[in-house]
């Protein structure tokens, strides 16, 4: 074999050594991409599981709240309606006297506060399991139907009954 017969041997080994290291460095670099892909795949799935397990609780939590609300409004009305007075004071008084019409003028203010206040947590209830962005607006909702409050109600009622989502 010549000289120049055995250096082209030698270049060929060379190259191909090359090549093998090359392709085996890239044949790991793929494995490890493929591990990779696979552990956060699986750390994925995992993540899904945990937000849908949170978004079942959010909803259970919701309704218990819904309902616990519920039951606070239910309690008031029923303790304003035992302790509610007669509104001449029992019939002490001459219900045409004028001390007894302005107490029976303030006591039909008294209901209708005691009526916007039930109003307004019923829209607090409608708000926060709908729009709870919203929640911080109920004070200026309130003062903008202040006198009509049961006009709001109907209206709120109404929006979210037929399901209708929030404007963006």
């Amino acid at each position: 074999m010549t000289n120049s017969s055995k250096e082209k041997i030698q270049s060929l080994q060379k190259s191909h050594a090359d090549i093998t290291l090359r392709w085996q460095k890239e044949k790991s670099a793929r494995e490890e991409q493929t591990a990779m892909i696979e552990n956060l795949e699986r750390e994925v799935r995992r993540l899904q599981q945990q937000m849908s397990k949170a978004v079942k609780d959010r909803e259970a939590i919701s309704k218990r709240l819904l309902e616990k609300e519920q039951q606070i409004i239910s309690t008031n009305r029923e303790h304003r309606l035992s302790t509610k007075k007669p509104p001449n004071g029992g019939g002490e008084r001459s219900p045409f006297s004028l001390r007894s019409s302005i107490r029976t003028l303030r006591g039909d203010n008294e209901k209708q506060n005691l009526a916007a206040d039930e109003v307004r947590e019923k829209i607090k209830i409608m708000l926060r399991a709908n729009e709870p962005l919203k929640l911080d607006k109920l004070d200026e909702l309130m003062v903008k139907f202040k006198g009509k409050e049961n006009t709001l109600l109907k209206k709120m009622n109404k929006r979210y009954s037929r399901g209708i989502t929030p404007k963006k």
